[in-house]
């Protein structure tokens, strides 16, 4: 596990606010093999995790939500008109056979 005040230095190594004392500490305990792999660990996560935030795309998700909103009102819209249309005919129809009787 990664001592606090070390991990702290690690994450201000990354961001680029790391004090020279901080950078010092975190010199010597980077001597050690097993702190290395550790740091190199951090370092990949940090980088994996900044890749994947810079990779989404706000608006291209945006547009993506709308257009799919814009459809599903289109067949809603449609649907509806269907709906009118049967009725229409329904009532033609039976207007028809009303008029047809009383002739």
């Amino acid at each position: 596990m990664i001592v606090s005040k070390i991990e702290n230095s690690i994450i201000k190594f990354i961001t680029n606010q790391a004090s020279k004392s901080e950078l010092d500490d975190l010199e010597v305990w980077l001597q050690d093999d097993n702190n290395k792999q550790l740091f190199k660990d951090y370092v990949k996560t940090n980088y994996a995790v900044d890749f994947n935030l810079r990779k989404f795309d706000l608006a291209k998700i945006k547009g993506k939500v709308l257009t799919g909103i814009d459809e599903e009102n289109k067949t809603i819209k449609l649907r509806k008109t269907k709906r009118v249309i049967s009725y229409a005919a329904a009532a033609a129809i039976f207007l028809g056979v009303v008029i047809l009787e009383l002739n």
